[in-house]
């Protein structure tokens, strides 16, 4: 650090989020013979919530049967918190020797579901004169609740995390869990990655600001390349940050943007626009090695057709289908040939792992390939011998030849452990399997009297590697960059000091609307990737775009301070999320609103002191900046 020519240094304040789900907790437990018991239940985990109620029921793990149709929607917040509700209603069927229904109304799921964790993190970079990254950083502080759940592994990639898409030579990152009166945070969607990210983008607008280069220069400049070290030594086979910054510096043409808001932005003084870019690199797999495997289980069936169980659970993300395509793939059939079981069920699929981490499709989905592969691999002979017949003619004889026409599949990502490098500075292990990346641009409008701000337009770039479903893929990308905004700019959970939580209810908590959408949404799938490491050359789509929402609050902040200087007031670097309209408005402090009603309270108290009244007390007069309240 002490041999950067500059230095800057900054906090981010990043608020939590409640995930919202359309279907909140739901259980249905039977009991039956003897200890026997199944459970319907709307999980990411099934093997989770099959462990714990053999526990509570001091049962044995194969006395329980539970079973997962589909969800109502999760983002996390069914992967561990839909376990308690399922032991209750276990516990109570073992009671009463009955079934027995038990759900949540929404305020109570926003109660007991777990939210985002809320972080804070220190930054302090080095850079030199011309911009480049010398040295940085990080102090993260994670708000965890009252217990532990699964927040080391959210401070894990949280702190992996900090280096964004910025190769730094020099970085240090540090973590740390901090415990409050509150129920205690759960996943969600992105896992802790987006919140490191942001930290990052933050300091790197800062930087920005101090050298006075552009922020898409200097984003450009200190992009990783290929072959470049990460700071946990993973080696970046892959970097195409480059020619994505450029294709969409290119592509939304963006220097006659910037001078066009730059224009409107001096004819106008009280809208203001704003243009804001970030990058996305991340890693794809579960923290926790063990937890890196799927099992799947095939039938193929006498008229050709193809059953397909596996341990995934179908979220609206589209898994199944996912999953029913790479089957047909494999056998060469139609797709409607292919028939995915519409449950998730222990006693297809033991001991599997949660349906989190972007990992759906490529555990379950390399599981269900290798077991199609065995089953074609034992009618190979038949098929030899017979040329030219269908699916159905080869089912038929390997059945009459008494050939095994089911598989069962099992997938473990391989070469995965904490990276390191070896005596001669050779990458090791692999953290993550592979790296999802990805680019936006966003620009705003906002109305400085009020905080109001609305997206005008938005570019994104993902790369998806060979895409199993472009339109599965497209709809999560918008999906996620919609969310995203809700997370940056409107989803604010608020605590009273006793614990309490106020914002409990669809008339408290606001979540973007169809309204809240960018008026133009333009996505990218990046072109000519492939990646080796998944089923067939497919990424994980669900976490990463989550991100990209992120570009917004760099544009708000360029309109925000293109507001300040023009008011004589110093540029800030974004330090709190999400930017709301009150916090976008206080920042915007200065404007003759402020001064006008400056002055109607100078005047109020002028006019009180010559009437003899004295200064107005403390609850009649309500000041004109607030402090930002604590997270």
């Amino acid at each position: 650090m002490a041999e950067s020519a500059h230095l800057v240094e900054g906090v981010v304040y990043e608020g939590g989020q409640i995930h919202f789900a359309f279907e909140p907790n739901i259980t249905i437990a039977s009991p039956g013979e003897g200890d026997a018991m199944e459970i319907l239940t709307a999980t990411q985990n099934v093997s989770l919530s099959q462990r714990l109620v053999a526990h509570v029921c001091g049962c044995r793990i194969s006395d329980v049967v539970v079973r997962t149709r589909r969800l109502g929607g999760a983002f996390g917040s069914k992967e561990t918190r839909a376990a308690w509700l399922a032991c209750a209603c276990a516990v109570a069927a073992r009671k009463v020797g009955s079934p027995v229904r038990l759900t949540v109304s929404r305020e109570e799921d926003m109660l007991t579901v777990g939210h985002r964790s809320p972080f804070k993190i220190h930054y302090k970079i080095g850079f030199m004169a011309d911009g480049r990254l010398h040295a940085a950083e990080f102090k993260v502080f994670q708000n965890v609740g009252c217990s532990m759940d699964c927040s080391f592994g959210i401070l894990k990639r949280a702190v992996n995390h900090c280096d964004g898409v910025y190769y730094v030579p020099h970085i240090r990152a540090t973590g740390r869990m901090v415990f409050a009166n509150r129920p205690t945070n759960t996943a969600f969607r992105g896992f802790g990655g987006p919140e490191a990210m942001l930290a990052m983008e933050c300091a790197m607008y800062a930087v920005a600001e101090r050298a006075g280069i552009d922020q898409a220069q200097l984003r450009l400049m200190n992009a990783y390349r290929p072959g470049q070290l990460t700071h946990y030594h993973q080696l970046l086979e892959t970097a195409p940050f480059v020619p994505m910054f450029e294709r969409l510096i290119r592509d939304t043409h963006y220097a006659d943007r910037k001078a066009a808001i730059e224009r409107f932005n001096a004819e106008h003084a009280f809208i203001k626009r704003g243009i804001g870019m970030v990058g996305l690199k991340y890693g794809c797999s579960f923290e926790s090695f063990f937890m890196n495997q799927g099992q799947s289980l095939v039938h193929l069936q006498q008229d050709g057709t193809v059953q397909v169980c596996h341990g995934g659970t179908e979220m609206g993300q589209g898994l199944h289908l996912k999953i029913a395509q790479i089957a047909a793939e494999a056998f060469g059939v139609p797709l409607d040939r292919v028939a995915v079981v519409q449950e998730t069920c222990t006693l297809q699929c033991a001991n599997t792992q949660p349906t989190a981490a972007s990992s759906g499709t490529d555990l379950n989905g390399m599981a269900v390939l290798q077991a199609c592969e065995a089953i074609k691999a034992r009618l190979e002979p038949i098929m030899k011998e017979a040329p030219g017949k269908t699916l159905a003619d080869y089912a038929k004889m390997a059945y009459m030849r008494r050939i095994d026409l089911s598989a069962h599949g099992y997938y473990a990502t391989p070469e995965l452990g904490e990276a390191g490098v070896s005596p001669s500075g050779e990458p090791t292990q692999r953290l993550f399997s592979y790296f999802a990346f990805g680019a936006s641009m966003t620009e705003v409008e906002v109305d400085t009297l009020t905080g109001d701000y609305r997206v005008l337009q938005a570019d994104l770039i993902e790369d998806v590697g060979r895409s199993i479903n472009p339109a599965i893929d497209l709809g999560q990308i918008e999906g996620a960059y919609l969310q995203g905004l809700g997370l940056y700019t409107m989803e604010e959970p608020v605590w009273h000091p006793s614990g309490r939580l106020i914002t409990n209810s669809p008339s408290w908590y606001k979540i973007p609307g169809w309204t809240d959408q960018p008026h133009a949404l333009r996505v990218t799938l990046l072109p000519n990737s492939a990646n080796p490491k998944a089923v067939y050359s497919s990424k994980a789509i669900g976490e990463p775009p989550l991100f990209l929402a992120s570009s917004a609050v760099m544009a708000l902040m360029d309109a925000i301070n293109a507001a300040r200087k023009q008011r004589g007031l110093e540029a800030q670097a974004p330090y709190w999320t999400p930017l709301t309209c009150e916090r976008i408005r206080m920042l915007c402090a200065g404007d003759p609103c402020v001064a006008a009603i400056d002055e109607a309270y100078a005047r109020q108290a002028q006019e009180q002191l010559a009437a003899g009244k004295g200064p107005a007390a403390a609850g009649e007069a309500i000041p004109p900046t607030f402090e930002l309240p604590n997270q």
